[in-house]
C-alpha cells in the first residue's frame, strides 16, 4: 500500500523518525542505566566476595600454623594416652 500524495509521505517518515528517536531516547535514558545498575551491582557482589574470598585466605594462611602449634601437643597427648591404654589393655600371654 503506496501513499501518492509526498505531503503524507512526508508526514509518515517523520512520525516514524520521531518513534524511532522515542524509543532510542527511552533506551539510553531507561534501559541503559537499568543494565548499568545491575552490571555494577553484579560487579560490586564480585569485588565484595572477591575481597572476602582474600581475607579468608590470608587468615587461613596465618591462622593454620597458628591453630597447628596449638593443637600439636594435644595432638601428641592423643595419640600417647591411646597407645598407653593399648598396651594396658593387651591380655598377658602365658606359655
Amino acid at each position: 500500500m503506496e501513499i501518492k500524495n509526498p505531503v503524507i509521505n512526508f508526514l509518515v517518515g517523520c512520525s516514524v523518525i520521531l518513534l524511532l528517536l522515542t524509543l532510542l531516547s527511552f533506551i539510553i535514558s531507561v534501559v541503559l542505566p537499568f543494565i548499568g545498575t545491575v552490571v555494577s551491582f553484579a560487579l560490586g557482589v564480585a569485588g565484595v566476595m572477591l575481597i572476602a574470598v582474600i581475607i579468608g585466605l590470608v587468615l587461613l594462611l596465618f591462622a593454620s600454623p597458628l591453630i597447628a602449634l596449638i593443637a600439636f601437643p594435644f595432638v601428641i597427648t592423643i595419640r600417647e594416652n591411646k597407645k598407653n591404654a593399648a598396651t594396658k589393655n593387651q591380655p598377658v600371654k602365658t606359655c
